[in-house]
């Protein structure tokens, strides 16, 4: 059985003395001169030495009232998964991982007594805040002795 005509083209086939002769780039582009100066002025091509600006708006931060709605929203989600784990792991009878369900029980507590208590420390903030609508702040909760 006769081999397989190679084509020249194939490009596959590496010729090793054709790759040992030839010139790195590296090499010529070092040993030559630039023929070319550089000159000074900037071309289309050229980026400009302007620093570019950010791609992203820097976001406004939070005011207490948002971030009270944020604490409180997440929360809630919180709070229903905690129920749904409190309950699986401390009177389901037919869950296999008990413990499990009561570990994340109790992280989801913690978090949730975490949620309560930035809620309710930034609805006292924003209550002290004058409102922004007429510049004044909101009467107090109780009025002032006569």
């Amino acid at each position: 059985m006769d081999e397989p005509r190679k084509e020249p083209n194939d490009s596959l086939d590496i010729d090793e003395s054709k790759a040992a002769s030839k010139p790195q780039p590296a090499e010529t582009k070092a040993s030559s001169p630039d023929p070319a100066p550089q000159s000074s002025t900037p071309d289309a091509l050229t980026p400009s030495p302007e620093p570019e600006q950010p791609r992203q708006r820097k976001r406004r931060p939070l005011t207490p009232a948002e971030l009270s709605k944020r604490y409180l929203f997440e929360g809630s989600i919180v709070f229903v998964f905690f129920l749904w784990f409190f309950y699986d792991g401390w009177f389901n009878p037919e869950i296999k991982a008990k413990a499990f369900n009561k570990g994340v029980a109790l992280l989801l507590g913690y978090w949730f007594c975490h949620c309560i208590f930035f809620t309710i420390k930034y609805r006292r903030i924003a209550r002290q805040q004058p409102d922004p609508m007429n510049g004044s702040s909101r009467p107090p909760s109780s009025p002032p002795p006569p």
